[in-house]
C-alpha cells in the first residue's frame, strides 16, 4: 500500500511524490509470525493499459523473487 504522502506536500521542501507500492507478506498459519516479506514499486503510468501492465510487472518481479528464495525453479515460458 502506497503512503498518503507529506504532511507538506511543498515540493520546495523536499516533498515528492509517492509512488504505488505492492507488497507481498507470508504468515506462519499457526502462530501468525511473518515468515517472508517483499515490496515492490508500481511504475507511475497516467493511463490505464500502462498502468495494468506496471502492476503485472510488479506482480512478477515479486513472485520470481520470492520462488527464488524459496527454492522454486519458476516454469518456463511458452
Amino acid at each position: 500500500m502506497a503512503p498518503n504522502g507529506p504532511l507538506n506536500p511543498n515540493k520546495q521542501y523536499g516533498a515528492s511524490d509517492p509512488l504505488p507500492m505492492l507488497r507481498l507478506v507470508v504468515y506462519d498459519r499457526k502462530t501468525h509470525y511473518i515468515l517472508r516479506a517483499a515490496s515492490e514499486s508500481v511504475e507511475l503510468a497516467f493511463t490505464q493499459k500502462p498502468h495494468d501492465h506496471n502492476l503485472d510487472s510488479a506482480v512478477d518481479a515479486i513472485l520470481t523473487d520470492s520462488e527464488t528464495t524459496a527454492g522454486i525453479k519458476p516454469p518456463k515460458a511458452p
